[in-house]
């Protein structure tokens, strides 16, 4: 017959977890409350509370961040790994147990056993102290590194960003390049030590990265991890690091300067008219000359980019060569109206053969989905699909029209 493990010793663990808790909460609660380091990994039934955050206790999950004051509850069989930001300690924990999380390790209940140990290499240990700016959304300010985002490689060609004609990004010091080499190659080999679905070697490089300001890596690198996660939270805060508000006109310029000039079919698109005053209704009409998934972008004159299609009721941006269509459709409620402001609005038309340039579920239920300042990855993603599609495979248009 099964049975819970309900013992003398499971009360006595209870007792002592809760003379543990009363003794840290209240330092706790007027200590500051940052994030002090990460679940990496959990199996079983763990739960977690802090009463200066929660009402009563929640479910943990792997690659949650944990705060000083954190009360975590191991059932029986659970098991759960913690890193530390300060100590770059990492420790495996056994369940049944109650752990209080501190500053720099945990602090277990009367009772329970000791932890597996694990001191970070150097290498991991500097990424992983630096987690907590790359976390926050933080972007350093280093001293003779400009904002540039730089290329892959992580040395010294920039990438797209505005400055005065004939300068150059400063280059990394000799110090610099060493760190981030060494880096990936501590990256290479955990990775391939570590669970597939693990994405803390991810973190750990981006954490230098961050330092650096390879922000061009860091791209690559973040969606790396998003396969393996791609519902995780913490990758959302990473986010906010790697693409901020004032990289979206890098990101425009990349997406107009799209060109294929041995593309080997045609789209066209045409509007109404060539001019439009403001509050004017709109129509669209686009065809290819060979089946394919069709993108269709409108880029304001403030530069906000809106999906036009696909779009709901034809959600994939399949058409058929040679078809004529037309927007808007009944799908779009109110239709297409030119909003402004005025000057010169621009149509961008991305067509590929094999698969579609945007991901499935982009649209969900929206008349019209907007790629702003807030859904940069996703602008990235769109460009890079285009880009790594062979020459063969893809068509653009390009089409402007006047707001006055």
């Amino acid at each position: 017959m099964k049975h819970r493990r309900l013992s003398l010793g499971s009360t006595v663990l209870a007792l002592a977890a809760a003379l543990l808790f009363s003794a840290w909460a209240a330092p706790a609660s007027r200590a500051a409350t940052a994030d002090v380091g990460l679940v990496t990994k959990l199996a079983g039934e763990v739960t977690y509370f802090n009463e200066a955050f929660q009402k009563e206790p929640a479910k943990a999950k792997a690659f949650m961040k944990i705060r000083q004051g954190d009360r975590l509850t191991l059932a029986g069989g659970a098991e759960v790994r913690l890193v530390y930001f300060a100590s770059a300690v990492q420790e495996t924990w056994q369940g049944p147990a109650i752990l209080m999380v501190g500053a720099d390790k945990t602090q277990p209940a009367a009772g329970v056993g000791q932890p597996r140990v694990q001191v970070l290499t150097a290498d991991a240990a500097g990424g992983v102290k630096r987690l907590p700016a790359l976390l926050l959304g933080q972007r350093p300010v280093l001293a003779a590194q400009t904002a540039d985002r730089l290329t892959h490689t992580g040395q010294i060609a920039v990438r797209g960003a505005e400055r005065p004609e004939g300068t150059e990004a400063p280059p990394l010091s000799p110090q610099a390049q060493t760190e981030i080499l060494s880096a990936e190659a501590a990256y290479q080999k955990t990775v391939k030590e570590t669970a597939p679905d693990d994405i803390l070697p991810e973190l750990v490089l981006m954490g230098v990265l961050a330092e650096h300001r390879r922000y061009r890596r860091m791209e690559t690198i973040l969606e790396i991890a998003y396969k393996k996660q791609p519902d995780i939270a913490i990758l959302k805060d990473v986010e906010k690091s790697v693409y901020r508000p004032e990289d979206s006109s890098l990101f425009l310029r990349e997406l107009m300067d799209l060109k294929n000039p041995s593309a080997p079919f045609n789209v066209t698109l045409k509007p109404n008219k060539t001019r439009f005053r403001v509050g004017e209704p709109m129509t669209l009409t686009f065809s290819a000359s060979r089946d394919c998934y069709l993108t269709l972008l409108d880029v304001a004159t403030n530069q906000q980019i809106v999906v036009l299609f696909p779009s709901p009721g034809r959600t994939d941006g399949r058409v058929k060569a040679g078809q004529t269509y037309t927007l808007p459709t009944p799908e779009m409620g109110p239709g297409l109206k030119v909003t402004g402001p005025p000057g010169v609005e621009t149509l961008k038309v991305l067509a590929t053969l094999k698969t579609p340039a945007l991901p499935a579920g982009t649209f969900r239920d929206q008349a019209f989905h907007v790629m702003d300042e807030n859904n940069l990855r996703e602008l990235r993603n769109l460009i890079e699909t285009i880009r790594q599609t062979p020459a063969s495979d893809w068509a653009e248009t390009t089409l402007e029209f006047g707001i006055e």
